[in-house]
């Protein structure tokens, strides 16, 4: 009996690309058991702890774990190729009936100069998401004093969507806060643009 074309190809789904979670300068993956060190050394660094998801509290070092994962849908770690950790991304307050999510970034401070593999995680990462998900915006959002961390990212990822005046208190004042976006619809006009950029791989001409 003649075979058919998918026994003949092997795997029924050998042609399905696989997410792209690595480039030259930087690979993503997920937290383990191993990483707590770091995320714990990460998130209590005082170039951090201000601007991050505790903003100057201090949980318990369990508790700090544990709430790695309130409310999240994916939490990856960006690693030089060599090991080296150099961020956490996290994807969380998913809506999937409305198909939207936040995003959130801590990155390791004082990052060389020249082309940043945080930069390129950004780039994997929302590819992920819109890759894995069926979401129509990506929102993230920072405080006045801890913006500089997405300066590098807007315009050419997010967009500045509004403006919350006076929202954030720290250190004596209020502060606003920038609520940034990109859609889904940008991000494939996008990602022909920066994919390519981050992975080494060929830039596909626009369909």
């Amino acid at each position: 009996m003649e075979s058919t074309s998918q026994e003949r190809s092997g795997h029924p789904h050998d042609d399905v690309p696989r997410p792209r979670l690595e480039g030259p300068r930087v690979r993503l993956r997920p937290v383990g058991p191993a990483d707590y060190a770091f995320v714990a050394t990460l998130e209590t660094h005082p170039e951090v702890h201000f601007r991050w998801r505790h903003r100057g509290t201090t949980p318990s070092p369990d508790r700090l774990i544990a709430s790695l994962w309130d409310g999240a849908l994916v939490v990856l770690l960006a690693e030089r190729p060599a090991g080296e950790p150099l961020a956490l991304l996290a994807a969380y307050g998913a809506d999937l009936r409305n198909g939207h999510c936040s995003f959130g970034l801590a990155a390791v401070p004082d990052q060389p100069r020249g082309p940043s593999p945080v930069f390129d995680a950004v780039v994997l990462f929302l590819d992920y998401l819109f890759g894995l998900w069926p979401l129509r915006k990506v929102y993230a959002e920072a405080p006045g004093f801890a913006f500089a961390q997405y300066a590098s990212a807007v315009p050419l990822l997010f967009d500045r969507e509004g403006l919350l005046k006076g929202h954030d208190f720290y250190m004596g004042r209020h502060w606003d806060k920038h609520i940034l976006a990109v859609s889904g619809d940008d991000w494939h006009a996008r990602r022909r643009r920066f994919v390519p950029m981050v992975t080494g791989e060929p830039q596909t001409a626009a369909p």
